[in-house]
């Protein structure tokens, strides 16, 4: 079965996430959860200041999570690790900053002056910030998620030579760790994915969580739509969803009843 990952793919076999995932446009928070200090619309200007990093070139472009084509990029040059660009924005997305040398960054626009400093010119998640509520939470919670994805990968990889090794009792240990770590990884995610205010946030949460049917996301989705029902990028990715899973869903069950 398919699955898409935010960061980092730790195995094929043990679950999926059929949501097709991130990098995508989202938009503006729901009316009943947004504060006074956001902004009115979603244009906005981009300032950076980079250490060791040569002069060149990047582009800015708005990802998206639905099965369209990408989006415009934006180009601007960066001299003497310094850059400004105005961006034109109908909603709240996620953002990818790429430079010629091909470092990548990732941001939400959720504030119209936006920040971003860098220790170098990896733009490394470590090294690198924009100072805004929505990518703080961003950064922390890609670290959060590539923290797990390391653990699960190594328990995966351990798992799998005992399996080898045709060891059934500490298979089945094994196994009892791992499901017992994707519970505690998936429980993370679904609790920021139902407090979180922000649409991007809830999307990547909802994206990277793991659910051994992909039936199994249709509630969450749905919520999804409840809570950002103005917004484009969440309704073309629920459309999908629906469209490609659905179908095989229904005709699945019905096979089912029928043997």
């Amino acid at each position: 079965r398919r699955h898409t990952r935010l960061q980092g793919d730790w195995s094929s076999d043990v679950c999926s996430s059929d949501l097709l995932l991130i990098i995508s446009s989202c938009q503006k928070k729901d009316k009943a959860k947004t504060n006074d200090n956001s902004p009115k619309s979603y244009d906005f200007t981009i300032n950076g200041k980079i250490m060791n990093i040569r002069d060149q070139r990047f582009i800015i472009q708005k990802m998206s999570f639905s099965n369209i084509t990408s989006e415009k990029a934006d180009t601007g040059y960066l001299k003497n690790g310094t850059f400004s660009i105005s961006i034109k924005a109908p909603e709240e997305a996620l953002y990818q900053l790429m430079t010629d040398d091909g470092a990548t960054f990732l941001f939400i626009n959720d504030q119209n002056k936006i920040e971003l400093t860098g220790k170098d010119g990896s733009l490394d998640i470590n090294n690198t910030s924009i100072n805004t509520p929505a990518n703080s939470t961003l950064q922390n919670l890609f670290n959060k998620i590539n923290t797990y994805n390391s653990e699960l990968a190594q328990t995966d990889e351990a798992v799998k030579k005992l399996k080898e090794e045709g060891n059934d009792s500490l298979f089945l240990q094994g196994m009892d760790k791992l499901n017992a770590q994707v519970g505690d990884f998936n429980n993370y995610l679904l609790n920021v994915f139902k407090t979180t205010s922000d649409p991007i946030i809830a999307t990547i949460t909802l994206g990277n969580a793991i659910f051994p049917d992909p039936q199994q996301l249709k509630p969450y989705l749905d919520d999804l739509s409840k809570r950002f029902p103005s917004h484009k990028g969440i309704a073309g990715m629920v459309k999908d969803f629906y469209a490609s899973n659905v179908a095989g869903g229904s005709s699945q069950n019905n096979n089912d009843q029928e043997s």
